[in-house]
């Protein structure tokens, strides 16, 4: 159980800036284009959730599995830049679809007022989510959990809310394309830094590596599971905006989006210790000769230091 205290609290402290990211970017907006921009805000970010969980169909957390696998058993040290860049090039055509479907219902204005700019910017926006996603399950397989939370929502808002400050110097005016703009520039940058990960991590004069049969198969496994487990989550988490957007104004969707941004703090063990411990079961529960005794003490151990964050 080659995880620590140290691994949980920069795992922490990342996921706390994210969500604070989260909390930062819902006040830029309100106080820079209103609450019902908050509101039509909330409701984009609510589509490209729950359409990149459709499009993604549980990726990014295989990915993160087969690569805490393959580090494990040894191998190519650029096998696991492989498994990501495999990873990405079958999911561009899915987000981009789901990105499109998504941006025809917002036209629809059956959810409310679209977001101005976000009809347009949908179906990139997705196959940049997507993609991020991937990057963040391929850091949590390197057990690298603390830059999990940089490459996800929180992470692009975060980066959205600090480009949106600095332009409210320049732009006093600031229009909701502005805020649209930014938030595709964040994902941009983002996947700068991912790349900038990847290249470090293939060792050279080696490149990307061939997959066999096998390791496909195993970027497959699991996908439906996984898919339900994030919907799950989304539904209790973000779920509620879409729920409520065809009966609720866009001021009352914008309080609601605040409301849910400060609640969001609570959660901070789980998130924070879930993406550290991932690898460890991956290791536990498929190495030779492991018992469900392991799996325990691993399980407790997490639960123990859960408890013990979420007390005070």
């Amino acid at each position: 159980m080659n995880w620590s205290l140290s691994d949980v609290s920069a795992s922490m402290i990342t996921r706390a800036c994210a969500v604070l990211g989260g909390v930062a970017l819902s006040l830029m907006i309100a106080r820079l284009c209103g609450a019902a921009a908050l509101g039509e805000f909330a409701v984009f970010l609510s589509l490209l959730g729950v359409f990149g969980i459709l499009a993604k169909h549980g990726k990014d957390m295989v990915l993160m599995r087969t690569v805490a696998w393959v580090v494990y058993k040894g191998g190519p040290k650029a096998l696991p830049a492989t498994l990501l860049h495999y990873s990405v090039m079958q999911l561009i055509l899915p987000s981009l679809s789901f990105g499109i479907v998504a941006s025809i219902l917002l036209a629809t204005n059956w959810l409310g007022s679209a977001f101005p700019g976000s009809i347009l910017a949908m179906p990139l926006a997705m196959t940049l989510f997507s993609m991020l996603a991937l990057v963040a399950g391929y850091a949590k397989g390197l057990s690298r959990a603390w830059l999990g939370p940089l490459f996800e929502i929180g992470g692009v808002s975060l980066v959205t809310a600090l480009l949106l400050a600095g332009l409210a110097f320049t732009f006093p005016a600031m229009t909701e394309s502005g805020v649209i703009l930014s938030f595709l520039v964040a994902m941009f940058l983002l996947l700068g830094v991912g790349f900038v990960m990847l290249w470090h991590d293939i060792p050279r004069p080696q490149r990307l590596c061939s997959l066999d049969s096998d390791l496909k198969a195993e970027l497959s496994k699991g996908q439906l599971d996984f898919t339900l487990i994030a919907v799950a989550g989304f539904l209790t988490q973000a779920g509620m905006f879409l729920l409520a957007a065809p009966f609720l104004s866009e001021v009352d969707l914008g309080f609601l989006r605040a409301a849910e941004r400060l609640a969001l703090i609570i959660s901070f063990p789980v998130l924070a210790i879930n993406p550290v411990i991932t690898p460890s079961i991956v290791r536990v529960s498929r190495s030779a000769g492991s018992s469900s005794i392991e799996l325990k003490r691993l399980m407790v151990r997490a639960v123990m230091m859960a408890s013990g964050i979420a007390a005070p």
